[in-house]
């Protein structure tokens, strides 16, 4: 089965094949990180999110260190 990795902060998109359909959010991110990606799950939001690189993350991590509630624009 195909699956498409979107970045959440940039949204290059990257497509995988997989198993079959997640059951979890950290399958999710266990696929980000084997295809070369960053998997997150944000516990404070209960979400699991995928980045395409270090500085997307980066991007999208407040002062305080908690990731935004939704992405801002990507320079």
């Amino acid at each position: 089965m195909e699956a498409t990795l979107v970045c959440w902060s940039c949204g290059a998109e990257k497509e995988i094949e997989v198993a079959g359909s997640p059951s979890f959010a950290f399958e999710v991110a266990g696929w980000a990180q084997d295809a070369g990606w960053k998997g997150i799950i944000d516990f404070q939001r209960g979400r699991s999110l995928v980045f395409c690189s270090a500085k997307c993350l980066q991007d999208q991590t407040t002062k305080s260190g908690t990731l935004r509630a939704r992405p801002k624009a990507a320079v």
